[in-house]
């Protein structure tokens, strides 16, 4: 018995940690599995098809550090799983989830040019074809499922206790981080976010104000934000910058993407304030420790 005890002390202290603290506990989950997998591939001892294959399954830590929590909380994976993907939601969710990114390209395009910079718009048959097969491959394996762990766990949890504000601040702030190794650790030859690391975490941290105010709209629908996250990484098939010019070492192209994605987030929020005001409301994790599906809804 007291074998027993002494090798089972460990794995309930780390359950009682990941409990106490699920948000720190899933992201040093998320980043421990992720950063493992793109050191290993950093190394560039292996041929491209296996570094890519590492890179790939590194993007499921989200998901992993998600999975990891849920389970040690007590916590239905199933139902967890039913309410974040497998509920019902307003179709047109789904479509918006296809035309904001088509809105930011536009919008983003707009600034480019009133600053001076040539960009070009490709916005034909062929490649709104290459979009959405890379939206829809995206989604699948390629960013989509990090919704499973950004917005699925980590917000929910963050609104429980804090504003929209602060949780949508504390989750682009860990998104940030999670992707710094795409800069410093992979070798040359693997599909990365490009640019600079401080023009990607303004980028990211405006975007995930974009995805806070979806999320909430669709009642929690990592669906619609895993459609949305694959049709913004998918959207560079619909236009394209040719000025490289930077300030303070960070192209002026990736700095007009905030002002974008800013201004598409407060036209959706005043047009959310004016025809739907409930679709604004926090979507919490004490959704999730409710009754089963089937024995009533929120």
């Amino acid at each position: 018995m007291s074998r027993e005890t002494v090798s089972t002390r460990p794995r309930r202290a780390i359950r009682e940690r990941l409990v106490g603290r699920p948000v720190a506990g899933f992201f040093a989950v998320t980043c421990t599995f992720s950063w493992s997998l793109q050191a290993v591939a950093g190394l560039g001892r292996f041929g491209p098809l296996w570094t890519v294959f590492l890179v790939v399954v590194s993007i499921f830590g989200p998901a992993v550090g998600a999975v990891a929590v849920v389970r040690c909380s007590g916590t239905s994976l199933t139902q967890w799983v039913d309410r974040t993907i497998r509920q019902r939601v307003d179709r047109r969710l789904f479509v918006g989830a296809i035309l904001l990114p088509v809105a930011f390209v536009l919008v983003h395009t707009a600034f480019l040019r009133v600053a001076g910079i040539a960009t070009t718009l490709t916005i034909g048959v062929d490649s709104w074809m290459t979009f959405l097969a890379n939206a829809v491959v995206v989604a699948l394996i390629g960013g989509g499922q990090e919704e499973f762990g950004w917005r699925g766990f980590a917000l929910p949890h963050l609104q429980e206790q804090y504003s929209q504000l602060t949780a949508t601040l504390t989750v682009g702030a860990m998104w940030t981080v999670w992707h710094l190794p795409v800069f410093y650790v992979l070798p040359s030859g693997v599909p990365t976010t490009g640019g600079s690391p401080l023009g990607f975490a303004a980028f990211t941290v405006a975007l995930t104000g974009l995805f806070t105010v979806v999320y909430n709209a669709a009642g929690g629908s990592v669906a619609v934000t895993m459609l949305m996250h694959g049709c913004f990484n998918a959207s560079g098939a619909l236009y394209q910058s040719h000025q490289r010019a930077t300030v303070a070492g960070v192209q002026a192209s990736e700095l007009l993407k905030v002002p974008a994605v800013l201004s598409i987030v407060v036209v959706l929020l005043f047009a959310l304030r004016r025809w739907s005001p409930d679709r604004r409301r926090s979507v919490r994790w004490s959704r999730y420790r409710r009754a089963a599906p089937g024995s009533g809804t929120d």
